[in-house]
Parts: structure tokens; C-alpha cells; sequence
């Protein structure tokens, strides 16, 4: 028998909630949250995903980031850059947060990094291997 089924069972028999909650040794707030529950089949509705306030503008902020990869590293969009820019460009209908923004940005940067990925670098015993680092052409 479960735990419910006896739960039912004793308040059937004229128990109390404290009375079953010691003899079944669990929680009297369990106890009482089961007698008062009817139908035990119908789960609760998933909550949906709160929106937030950034949703209009995640567009305006991924084109920006996406046009910084073609910029040299000092001059790309930083999150303080971005909301300063957002608040210049729409004063009227830009409300969010600074921080906001700054989570936004930090999640799209760190997507971007971990897609680039690293070449584990093996090499033989006796060989020699040098990293001279990045270079761009202009």
C-alpha cells in the first residue's frame, strides 16, 4: 500500500493529521497536503518561461556582436558599451538594467568561445613543437 492510499486510509478512520503523520513517521504538512488533495492523476501545469526585458533588443545586440568579429579586439562592443548605446539610440522605449545586459552579453561571448574550440597538441617524444600565437594581416 502507498503511502498515500494510507494516508486516505486513516483519515477514512477518523485520524488526524498529526495522528498520521506520527504513526506513517513523516511530515505533518505531507499529511496534510495529501488529504486535501482529491485528484492525484492530473499533474500541475508546467510553468512557462518568464520573458524578459531584453527580448526586443537580443536582435539589435547579436548583430552588434556578430559585427564585432570583424573588428580589431580594443575596438569590439563591450556590455557597458552596449547599454550606454542602447540608451542613446532609444531613450524612450530602452528600460532594461545594466546588469541585464551584462548576462546577456557575457552568455553570447562564451557561447562564441566554446564553439571555437581547441587542437589538443600531441607530439612525439624527441620532437620540438613552438606557438608563436595569432597574427592578423591588414
Amino acid at each position: 500500500m502507498s503511502q498515500i492510499d494510507q494516508i486516505k486510509d486513516l483519515q477514512r478512520q477518523g485520524f488526524g493529521t498529526c495522528e498520521i503523520a506520527a504513526r506513517l513517521r513523516i511530515d505533518r504538512r505531507t499529511t496534510a497536503k495529501y488529504m486535501q488533495q482529491e485528484d492525484f492523476g492530473v499533474p500541475k501545469e508546467a510553468q512557462a518561461p518568464w520573458l524578459s526585458k531584453l527580448d526586443p533588443w537580443k536582435p539589435i545586440i547579436d548583430l552588434w556582436l556578430a559585427e564585432d568579429l570583424r573588428m580589431r579586439f580594443k575596438q569590439r562592443h563591450t556590455a557597458t558599451r552596449i547599454h550606454a548605446r542602447l540608451r542613446e539610440e532609444h531613450p524612450d522605449e530602452y528600460n532594461c538594467s545594466y546588469p541585464l545586459v551584462q548576462r546577456y552579453v557575457k552568455q553570447r561571448k562564451s557561447a562564441k568561445k566554446e564553439a571555437e574550440g581547441y587542437l589538443e597538441l600531441v607530439w612525439s617524444k624527441g620532437e620540438a613543437q613552438a606557438d608563436f600565437g595569432e597574427a592578423e594581416l591588414i
